[in-house]
Order: C-alpha cells, then sequence, then structure tokens
C-alpha cells in the first residue's frame, strides 16, 4: 500500500473516527483500507448489503482489527442520515 510506502505512521488517526459513503468498492474502499491502517475507527455507509459487509470483512481481516464498521443506508433519505448520525455517536 502507498501508505506503508510513505512511512505513515498506524497510530496516525487513532481515536478518531471516520465516515466513508460508497466504501464499499472503488476509491472508497480504498480510503475505508487507508484511515483503517492508520488506526481511526471507519464506519464505512454503502447502500449495498453484500459490498459494505464483504469490504467491513476484507479489511478487518487485513489489519488484524475490527476498526471498520459497516452501515448500511441510503444517503438519498435524510431518516436514515439521521440514524447513521445516532449510530456514529
Amino acid at each position: 500500500m502507498l501508505l506503508e510506502k510513505n512511512n505513515y505512521s498506524k497510530k496516525a488517526l487513532l481515536n478518531k473516527t471516520v465516515l466513508i459513503t460508497g466504501g464499499g468498492g472503488g476509491i472508497g474502499f480504498e480510503a475505508s483500507r487507508a484511515f483503517s491502517y492508520m488506526g481511526a475507527k471507519v464506519v464505512i455507509a454503502e447502500v449495498d448489503d453484500i459490498k459494505g459487509r464483504q469490504a467491513q470483512k476484507l479489511i478487518n481481516e487485513e489489519f488484524g482489527n475490527e476498526n471498520v464498521d459497516f452501515y448500511q443506508i441510503d444517503i438519498s433519505d435524510e431518516k436514515q442520515i439521521d440514524k447513521l448520525f445516532e449510530y456514529i455517536e
């Protein structure tokens, strides 16, 4: 991973929470990996249940931790966003 090659600290984001929408694939997935690598608690907010759960499992297994949570959500629904906010708090 690029972060490893640049000697970023695995504790740089310790005790921080990061919310990634669309984290089940593509850039969102890679961002989730990077933030988890740096010690952040990552919440993947994803509409696709299968992609979200798979991303959570892969990242947690890769780094041997439980830093990544998956939260299924359709971010076009304001009520679901309110519930996500409560979940993160």
